[in-house]
């Protein structure tokens, strides 16, 4: 007699472990999920939990409407240009963060005249703008030349 191919002995495996989580996923979130395996080892579909339990939850999925069904499905490209939008949406949060430190060292390291609470109100106004930072920037320069012509910190 021969010996198992490996690639069974692999699918047997990973099948019993495929079924375990199914089976904790049911447990610990308190849902309903089945199982449905087939294969080229065997001829009949391997079910889980038993067929009796599974046909609820079949009856219930094929009643959805397509729209419901796909709801959540995501191909290749989507979940591709998913993770490109959620990168460039950190890369912003960074830029900001790093242009209002930017902010802050320059007043300390210029030893500007300019009070604290002045910084920090040029900063709220670079949080809170809706368009670009340059905006922001600029008005920090004019409050700093107000501040440097003056001698005070002038309202934006």
């Amino acid at each position: 007699m021969g010996r198992i191919p490996r690639k069974k002995v692999t699918f047997h495996r990973r099948k019993q472990s495929l079924m375990k989580k199914a089976s904790e996923l049911s447990t610990l979130c308190g849902i309903d999920a089945c199982a449905i395996i087939s294969n080229s080892y065997e001829d009949q579909h391997e079910v889980w939990p038993s067929n009796e339990e599974i046909q609820p939850i079949l009856s219930r999925f094929r009643n959805l409407s397509e729209m419901e069904k796909g709801k959540n499905k995501v191909d290749d490209v989507r979940f591709v240009q998913l993770r490109i939008d959620k990168a460039k949406n950190q890369l912003q949060k960074l830029c900001k963060a790093v242009r209002e430190q930017e902010i802050i060292d320059r007043c300390h390291n210029n030893k500007s005249k300019i009070r604290s609470e002045r910084i920090y109100g040029v900063l709220e106004a670079l949080r809170n703008r809706s368009g670009s930072a340059s905006g922001a920037a600029s008005d920090f320069r004019c409050a700093k030349q107000h501040s440097g012509n003056s001698g005070s910190a002038s309202a934006l």
